[in-house]
């Protein structure tokens, strides 16, 4: 059973980031708490039982079954979760036409450091069209293959060592090659899959389990091509493995397929991180007795650009707007939704009098006009350097830090996110600003990084107690300091200096 140290437990446990990929697989996937119940099924599961989400979450695996079943695999399953052990089992789900298929079903438990299980993910392979080639064959004693060799797939058995027994006649219209030349397999199986597939193929005889791997196969012409092998274990009446029976399936369109929507993938992220970048301020202002800092960081894995945005502008007047948030979701629309509001922000400060909640306000009517099924939190503060006064409002968003003097204050603040409040919902408040200190706001990537806000938190606190005045980009020594172990989500600071002569600093960095 698989034992994951804290911080990979904790991304583990964040199924958003794993929803792409895993509607990505033709196999039904899924995801249940540690009681065993469920709550995450793949796209696979809904496109073959014609399930709701609802549904699928309040009813589990019952009403799929067969009742033939049903009382052997929940009994299994229950067996498994309270054990912590692995689960194995074969059954059939019933397909949303009505029709039921032979699954082969396994999960097993992600644990933490102390041992205790934080998740099940498990799996279903579709081994119906095997279950039936080999009942096929069994009728007729294997003297006829007639079935076997009327099948698109490539069919083969062997015995419980695993010498072949037998190959249909796909193979040999395929590889061209003779199953009694040595090295058969080997000669035409891709050099760069060859050696995992035998160690799978290894590990499986030697526990019984299903066998499944992905492989290129070298076509009769010298062209190679992807191919998704399987095969189950045919036990006799005392449970002893007396042979297997297994298929080669063509997924090269599929894999052709993912290779395309990868690319696409590729090329949106490519164009998201451009628009980030333009969207960010270039320049952050330069104000007596006032310099800003700021920092944006994607996470590390890069997998996906965040809606995560800063700005501050120096109006006509001499204050200055500061910005914040973060749009719900990823990749290019995230970006495309933020970079809208941050220039709703910009434009709507002058014409409502410098109102931060009637900004929050107009910045809202935005996003419901554009995005209407978006999130969004947000921070707007407008700084009166002459005044030394600080008027803001919030949306749902983490409280930015107020430090002076040793003393750290969170500027909290009411309100929903944008695309979930009501007009003049939120109130907004005004404080005098300190002669000296730091005002530090932050997107909640920056608090989240190991998934444990206290933790995050206490990081943050510890940073900016040991920032020194004097420090000339403190918006990257924060970011240092707390994503020691890395961002898991994309990042954004912005970093005012009170008491300090003017500067500008560059961004993004």
């Amino acid at each position: 059973m698989p034992r994951l140290p804290t911080e990979q437990v904790a991304t583990l446990l964040h199924l958003d980031d794993y929803r792409r990929l895993a509607d990505t697989i033709p196999q039904i996937v899924y995801a249940a708490r540690p009681d065993g119940l469920p709550e995450y099924f793949n796209r696979a599961w809904y496109a073959y039982t014609g399930r709701r989400a609802e549904e699928a979450l309040d009813f589990g695996w019952s009403d799929v079954l067969h009742p033939d079943d049903r009382l052997k695999t929940s009994t299994r399953w229950l067996e498994a979760t309270a054990a912590g052990a692995s689960f194995d089992a074969e059954f059939r789900l019933r397909r949303a036409d009505g029709v039921f298929r032979w699954f082969a079903g396994r999960a097993e438990p992600v644990r933490d450091d102390a041992g205790t299980i934080v998740r099940w993910y498990g799996g279903c392979t579709d081994i119906d069209d095997l279950k039936l080639a080999k009942a096929a064959l069994r009728e007729s004693g294997y003297t006829s293959h007639g079935l076997a060799n009327s099948l698109p797939q490539i069919v083969w058995m062997t015995d419980a060592d695993g010498k072949n027994t037998f190959l249909n006649h796909r193979w040999y219209h395929y590889t061209g090659v003779d199953p009694l030349t040595p090295h058969s397999l080997a000669a035409v199986t891709h050099p760069d899959d060859y050696e995992l597939a035998m160690l799978l193929w290894k590990q499986s005889l030697a526990s019984g389990e299903l066998y499944e791997t992905e492989y290129r196969l070298r076509r009769n012409d010298g062209v190679y091509r992807w191919f998704l092998g399987r095969a189950i274990a045919v036990r006799g009446a005392n449970g002893e493995i007396v042979e297997w029976f297994g298929s080669c399936t063509d997924i090269e369109d599929q894999k052709q397929a993912q290779a395309e929507v990868r690319v696409a993938y590729e090329r949106e992220h490519r164009i998201a991180m451009t628009l980030q970048g333009a969207f960010l301020t270039e320049r952050l202002p330069s104000v007596e007795g006032f310099a800003f800092d700021a920092v944006y960081r994607p996470a590390d894995n890069e997998a996906e650009i965040g809606g995560d945005w800063y700005d501050a502008i120096e109006l006509d007047d001499g204050r200055v707007v500061i910005s914040i948030g973060d749009v719900a979701g990823h990749g290019l629309d995230a970006a495309v939704v933020m970079g809208k509001l941050r220039q709703t922000i910009r434009a709507v400060a002058p014409i409502v009098d410098f109102d931060p909640v009637a900004i929050l306000d107009a910045t809202d009517r935005s996003l419901r006009r554009e995005a209407p099924d978006t999130m969004c939190t947000a921070f707007v503060g407008i700084i009166d350097p002459r005044a030394q006064t600080l008027s803001f409002a919030t949306a749902g968003h983490p409280p930015p830090l107020l430090q002076s003097n040793e003393t750290i204050v969170e500027l909290w603040g009411r309100g929903l996110p944008l695309g979930l409040r009501s007009p003049g919902e939120g109130r907004g408040d005004s404080l005098a600003l300190p002669q000296a200190g730091m005002l530090v706001l932050y997107t909640d990537g920056l608090i989240e990084s190991t998934r444990d806000l206290v933790a995050g938190e206490r990081r943050l606190r510890d940073a900016l107690g040991t920032l020194h005045p004097t420090t000339a980009e403190p918006a990257r020594y924060i970011a240092e300091r707390v994503l020691a172990d890395g961002a898991r989500d994309d990042v954004a600071i912005l970093a005012v200096t009170i008491g300090a002569r003017p500067r500008a600093a560059a961004a993004p960095r």
